[in-house]
């Protein structure tokens, strides 16, 4: 995200005081200059999606025209509106609502459950669903792509942060070549990252089962290993099944695990 400094409302300034370096938050080229630099205009973008209101995930709707409409997950304008500076100790800004619609998804009335997850069809032809995925926060959404006919991928956004709390598990076990010692090293949900640590939980234990099938990839929002591996925008995911992405990484982590042994 571009200016970090000056975006963040001094409400957040506080929190992550003194804390900068162990957070690794820095300034990079954000989706908008991404989108200019491959010549989309910006107007032509109908929705921005939040999977929820953190810092690291909102990016700058404000450069946005007013014609795209910011979509969030269910609760978020109760517990983020108004931003700052209306509200001195708002963690988002106003900017990013001023002047446009904020459509929260609507859970509620959906009659579709994908994997568990209550799942709203976001343009009415199966080939993106939002879900429901509170815990991180209230309003956590992750996100459904179909790529292919038998393929998608889950977007988890923050539902974890370190895909070693989705595997190794029943539907991953631990490849043979692996040291059964490592498996000390591996963790939990962290209760300090999480609002509702039991919703967080029961989110990742339906995510674990999308994990361990052949037709879904799972992008969590933090896992690094994928930069690796997967191609990026303008280039597409779609034949990730073909090309064996998921395999490729799925324990690529573990050399995180090797680097800390190794301190």
């Amino acid at each position: 995200m571009k200016d970090l400094d000056s975006r963040m409302p001094p409400a957040l300034k506080a929190v992550f005081a003194g804390s900068e370096d162990i957070l690794g938050m820095h300034e990079v080229h954000d989706v908008p200059d991404t989108l200019k630099e491959h010549a989309i205009d910006l107007s032509s973008i109908n929705a921005v999606i939040w999977s929820h209101a953190h810092i690291d995930h909102v990016g700058d709707p404000s450069v946005f025209p007013p014609t795209t409409e910011l979509v969030v997950g269910p609760g978020l304008k109760a517990s983020c509106l108004p931003g700052y500076p209306t509200n001195p100790d708002a963690f988002v800004l106003d900017s990013a609502f001023d002047g446009r619609s904020v459509r929260e998804v609507d859970f509620a009335n959906s009659t579709m459950t994908i994997g568990g997850f209550r799942a709203v069809d976001f343009f009415d032809d199966g080939a993106f669903w939002l879900l429901e995925a509170p815990g991180h926060t209230g309003h956590h959404i992750c996100g459904l792509c179909r790529t292919t006919e038998d393929s998608w991928i889950f977007l988890g956004s923050d539902a974890c942060h370190n895909v070693a709390q989705l595997r190794p598990r029943q539907f991953r076990p631990l490849p043979d070549s692996v040291p059964a010692s490592l498996l000390g090293s591996f963790y939990g949900l962290a209760p300090g990252m999480h609002e509702d640590l039991a919703a967080a939980e029961e989110t990742v234990g339906k995510l674990k089962a999308f994990d361990g099938r052949e037709d879904v990839i799972v992008v969590i929002a933090h896992d690094a290993t994928l930069l690796e591996v997967l191609d990026f925008f303008p280039l597409d995911l779609n034949s990730w099944r073909l090309r064996a992405w998921s395999a490729e990484a799925r324990w690529l982590f573990l050399k995180e695990f090797d680097r800390i042994a190794a301190v």
